[in-house]
């Protein structure tokens, strides 16, 4: 997502949200928030090589990450060969499918803290959660947000800066309807309801500082395919200016899909992936890069052609390096897009489920089925690949 975090955040569920056709929303008013706060130390009832059946994975360094499954989190310190469930002390359920509504979202902000945000069954409440030392103990309070219907509306992103400042994004569980925008500057113990001066709100792509933040909004299909625009703000998400796009018409803004949904991507705020994959008969992958830290946004050339009965996936890091996988094939970037090496071409990488680099050379893509996951590692670039079957250990 950015240089500081793993470029693979993911709670995210951007297709869904800017495949919608969204209306007009109307001016939510924020009410007052009831927490109780508490400390709890996570339990910890693994048992020692349980399989694992993984959603997405957030590696941070080459050994140190995490992953979500469909009930719990997960860390590894190893590479990924071995995890230990450090779930907080909440109820997490998540989509197996993407016509499944979540109700849990989920920020990896580095190798030691995290955050958690679940919706409940009780109207207008959701449970957060946060860890500073690698889930170990976790922090977890509810807060009641009158304006989110919950169980109604449904958690679609967490952007959280550190432990006080953060932002959530609600939207309505049917297919159409408005998102809302939601921050805080204390840790969740109250939110304040933002209106941005647009009808459309979308993803939050993410905030670099507390007052600097970009999100991708859909626009209603008008005939010329689904089309999506890039909003910036300067004071913290209270007002979004549309920022310019050349060369974008027909693209179609896919950015951090979750793996749940057999593809993922991801971007920083200098390069954004994007696609024309199920809006083209010749679909393909992109990418925009921004020089002006992200006021304008250029399409780069040259695209790579894309088979959407398989597995693709585009993933950037920073302002220079990206990958792809397209048709079975990876490729590698490290001169912002402008140019693409061929690495590998083997057989899982046409059928995968998700994958994240961390860096020019160590990465890793990920195939869940029914029985479990099956992970693969390279430390070269994608030349060479080292494969297994990862374990919870107790």
């Amino acid at each position: 997502m950015y240089p500081s975090r793993s470029a693979s955040k993911r709670t995210s569920h951007a297709l869904r949200l800017l495949q919608r056709k969204l209306g007009v929303s109307a001016v939510a008013v924020a009410g007052m928030l009831v927490i109780m706060p508490s400390t709890f130390a996570a339990s910890r009832s693994a048992v020692a090589h349980h399989m694992l059946s993984i959603r997405t994975i957030s590696m941070e360094t080459t050994h140190v990450g995490w992953a979500v499954t469909k009930t719990s989190i997960v860390r590894t310190t190893d590479g990924g060969r071995r995890w230990a469930d450090v779930s907080p002390p909440i109820p997490l359920y998540t989509a197996s499918g993407p016509s499944q509504r979540l109700n849990t979202v989920w920020d990896f902000l580095n190798t030691q803290s995290a955050w958690v945000v679940a919706a409940t069954n009780r109207a207008h409440q959701v449970e957060c959660s946060y860890t500073h030392d690698g889930g170990a103990h976790w922090k977890t309070f509810a807060s009641t947000l009158p304006t989110a219907k919950m169980p109604h509306e449904v958690l679609y992103e967490a952007d959280f800066l550190n432990s006080r400042d953060g932002w959530l994004v609600f939207g309505p569980s049917g297919v159409a309807g408005s998102d809302q925008l939601y921050a805080t500057t204390n840790g969740g113990q109250s939110w304040h309801h933002l209106v941005p001066n647009t009808p459309l709100v979308g993803l939050v792509w993410f905030f670099k500082t507390t007052n600097t933040g970009w999100m991708l909004i859909s626009e209603p299909n008008n005939g010329s395919g689904p089309l999506f625009a890039i909003e910036s703000t300067q004071n913290g998400g209270r007002n979004w200016t549309l920022t310019t796009i050349k060369s974008m018409k027909g693209l179609e803004a896919v950015s951090r899909v979750g793996s749940g949904f057999g593809m993922t991507t991801s971007g920083t705020h200098d390069l954004l992936p994007t696609s024309t994959v199920g809006v083209s008969r010749d679909p393909y992958v992109s990418v925009l890069r921004s020089a002006d830290g992200g006021q304008r946004w250029v399409a780069m050339s040259p695209t790579l052609s894309v088979n959407p009965r398989d597995f693709w996936s585009v993933q950037t890091i920073g302002g220079t390096v990206a990958w792809v996988v397209a048709s079975g094939r990876l490729w590698r970037s490290s001169n912002g897009a402008r140019s693409w090496a061929y690495r590998s071409s083997d057989a899982f990488l046409g059928h995968a489920t998700g994958m994240d680099f961390v860096s020019t050379q160590v990465g890793w893509v990920w195939k869940t089925t029914a029985t479990g996951t099956r992970l693969w590692m390279t430390a070269s670039g994608g030349r060479r690949w080292t494969t297994w079957e990862p374990v919870v250990t107790s």
